[in-house]
């Protein structure tokens, strides 16, 4: 991981999803801030989701079937804009 790329991951451990957070120590206080005010935007680093889809996850039963019956791993690394957060009352 770049110093300044902040990694966000969706893995499936143990038979549960996890939504883990990788924040290099140089972004910290202002990813922190950020989510606190609403939004980190990823101006001054880099920030991407990363996941490997599980078949259970797709919604689709054709797609989850084809995607089963290929045996491969489907695995994504999207970049981010912004990390956002919401607060409700």
């Amino acid at each position: 991981m770049d110093d300044q790329t902040v990694e966000v991951y969706v893995r499936h451990n143990s038979g549960r999803s996890l939504l883990m957070f990788h924040i290099p120590m140089c972004v910290r206080e202002s990813f922190l801030q950020g989510i606190k005010n609403g939004e980190f935007p990823s101006e001054d680093c880099q920030a991407h989701l990363e996941l490997s889809v599980q078949p259970e996850w797709i919604a689709d039963a054709d797609v989850r079937a084809l995607l089963q019956s290929k045996e491969k791993v489907i695995h994504l690394r999207i970049p981010l804009a912004a990390i956002t957060a919401s607060f409700n009352e």
